[in-house]
C-alpha cells in the first residue's frame, strides 16, 4: 500500500511546530518507513480505513519526534489541509499520466492525508460514511432535506436494544449525556489541554453524534471512585484496578481495549495499563482435540479456567511479574513457549468472550472463587447479530487473504477455494459455533455488566446503558 521507489521530495515549511524547516513529503522513502513502522507497532491486523483512522487518532498523543502523523496534527488544520492539497495535486498528475501503479500509490497517500485532515478538523470518518450512505438513491434535493437526521441510525433497522432486552439497565438520559460530554476532558493532562490546540472542547464533543471513549472513561471514573483515584493520583486501591470487557466474537473487544488503555493513559497520574486477552488461556488445540472440544473453541469448557484464575490471584497479590500465554488468530492456537510479561500494572483491562464464566470447580477450591470476585468494573460490548455476522465474515476473509504470506497460518487450508466458497464456510462457522456460543453463554454477561456499550455499523458507540442499582 505504501511502498514507493521514488526519491525524497523536500519542501519548505512555514509551520514552526513541525520540527525543523525542511520536511520530507509523505511520498518520500523516509516518511513511508516512519509510517510503516507506526503501523507495525500498532499491530493493525484488521486493516481498513477505520483501523487506519484509529492509528491516526492514537498518534495524536504520541511523541512527535518519532511520529510523522503526530507532527502533522501538531502543525494544525491549516498544515494538514495544505498537505492534503499537495497530495490531491499529485493524484491528479498520476491520473493524467495513465500510470495505474502510480495512481494507486498516490491515492493511498491521499486517503491517509484525508484521514489526518478529518482528525485535525474534528470530523469522524463515521460521519462522512453516514453522509454518503444517506445520499445513495437520493436526489440532491432529497439529500439536502435530510442532512439534519441522525447520522448514526443502524443499517440494520430494529436491531437496537430496547428496555425489554436488558430490564436490568437503563439508557443514559439526555441530561446525563450532556453532563457526560461536558466533563469528558476535565481530568486530562494539563499539558495536553495547554499545548495541543486541537484537543476537542466539550462544546465540540457535544456536537458529535457518537460517544467518544474519553466521555465513557469520564463516566467510568464517576461510577467508580477507585478508578477516579487511580487516574488522578489522589488515591488508589491495593492491587491493580481490573476492568472486564466482554461481548460476542468479532464485536471489536481487542480494538476497544487498546483504545480504552490509550484514553486512560492520558490522565494526570498516567496509570500503567496492561491489556490481557482471555484467548491466551484457551487450552492448546492438541488438548481441545483430545477433549473433543476443538469445534467448541471459545465455549466455557475450552478455557483453562484454573490457570486464568491463578493469574488473577497473582496480579491482585502484587507479584512482581506474571506471564500470560500468547494466542495467535493466524495460527489458531496457543504459541508454545511464548508469553507476554505483565509487571505490576496499576490497571488491567481483561478482554474476551465468556469472561465471567471462569470459576474454580468446587473440587479444586474450597472457596469456589470466580472472575467476578476480582473484577472492579465490567463492560459489555453490544451489537446487532446481522452486524456481528458481517464483521466475522470480513475478519475471516482477511485472515484467509493474509495466509498467503504465512505458511504457518491456519487459514492456508482455504487459500485454494474461491471467495464464494470461503464466505459460505465462514457463515456456517458463525451460525453453528459463534452465534450458538453468543446465545448459550456470552449474552448472560450483559445483565451482569456495569455498563453496556451499544455499537453502530461503523463501530461507533451509539448508546450507553447503565445497570440500575
Amino acid at each position: 500500500m505504501i511502498a514507493h521507489g521514488r526519491d525524497p521530495i523536500l519542501f519548505f515549511s512555514s509551520f514552526p511546530d513541525l520540527h525543523g524547516c525542511f520536511l520530507c513529503a509523505w511520498s518520500s522513502e523516509l516518511c513511508i518507513k516512519e509510517v510503516e513502522k507506526e503501523i507495525a507497532e500498532a499491530d493493525m491486523a484488521a486493516f481498513s480505513l477505520f483501523a487506519l483512522r484509529e492509528l491516526i487518532v492514537s498518534r495524536r498523543y504520541g511523541e512527535a519526534q518519532t511520529s510523522y502523523t503526530k507532527s502533522l496534527l501538531d502543525a494544525g488544520s491549516a498544515a494538514c489541509a495544505k498537505k492534503f492539497g499537495e497530495e490531491a495535486f499529485e493524484t491528479v498528475i498520476a491520473a493524467l499520466s495513465g500510470n495505474k501503479d502510480q495512481l494507486a500509490h498516490e491515492a493511498a497517500d491521499l486517503l491517509y492525508h484525508f484521514l489526518v485532515l478529518l482528525e485535525a478538523g474534528e470530523v469522524s470518518l463515521e460521519q462522512v460514511m453516514r453522509v454518503l450512505e444517506r445520499r445513495l438513491g437520493q436526489s440532491g434535493h432529497e439529500e439536502k432535506a435530510s442532512r439534519r437526521k441522525n447520522l448514526l441510525s443502524s443499517p440494520d433497522e430494529g436491531e437496537g436494544l430496547s428496555h425489554s432486552d436488558i430490564p436490568s439497565h437503563r439508557c443514559l438520559s439526555g441530561e446525563e449525556e450532556v453532563r457526560l460530554r461536558e466533563s469528558a476532558l476535565c481530568c486530562l493532562k494539563e499539558k495536553d489541554r495547554k499545548d495541543d490546540p486541537d484537543v476537542r472542547s466539550p462544546e465540540k464533543e457535544m456536537e458529535s453524534p457518537a460517544l467518544h471513549l474519553s466521555q465513557i472513561v469520564s463516566f467510568l471514573m464517576e461510577a467508580s471512585p477507585a478508578l477516579f483515584g487511580l487516574v488522578t493520583g489522589k488515591s488508589r486501591k491495593a492491587g491493580p484496578f481490573l476492568i472486564g470487557l466482554t461481548g460476542s466474537v468479532a464485536v471489536g473487544k481487542s480494538t476497544t481495549a487498546r483504545l480504552l488503555r490509550f484514553e486512560l493513559e492520558k490522565y494526570p497520574h498516567c496509570p500503567k495499563v496492561d491489556v490481557v486477552s482471555t484467548d491466551g488461556f484457551l487450552f492448546p488445540n492438541a488438548i481441545l482435540k483430545r477433549k473433543g472440544l476443538l469445534e467448541k473453541k471459545g465455549f466455557p469448557g475450552s478455557f483453562d479456567n484454573a490457570r486464568f484464575l491463578d493469574f488473577l490471584k497473582a496480579v491482585t497479590a502484587g507479584l512482581p511479574a506474571v506471564q500470560v500465554p500468547i494466542y495467535s488468530h493466524q495460527v489458531y492456537d496457543i504459541l508454545p513457549g511464548e508469553f507476554t510479561r505483565i509487571e505490576q500494572p496499576e490497571c488491567i483491562i481483561l478482554e474476551g468472550i465468556n469472561l465471567c464464566s471462569a470459576f474454580y470447580p468446587p473440587e479444586e477450591s474450597q472457596t469456589g472463587s470466580s472472575v467476578s470476585d476480582y473484577l472492579d468494573f465490567l463492560i459489555y460490548l453490544q451489537a446487532g447479530e446481522k452486524m456481528l455476522r458481517q464483521w466475522y465474515v470480513e475478519r475471516f476473509m482477511r485472515l484467509r487473504a493474509e495466509s498467503s504470506r504465512d505458511a504457518t497460518s491456519f487459514f492456508q487450508r482455504y487459500s485454494d477455494l474461491d471467495d464464494e466458497a470461503v464466505v459460505g464456510i465462514a457463515e456456517k462457522i458463525w451460525e453453528e459455533v459463534n452465534l450458538l456460543n453468543l446465545h448459550e453463554n456470552i449474552l448472560s454477561s450483559r445483565t451482569q455488566a456495569d455498563v453496556v456499550l451499544e455499537k453502530g455499523f461503523y463501530h461507533q458507540i451509539t448508546q450507553l446503558y447503565l445497570r440500575q442499582s
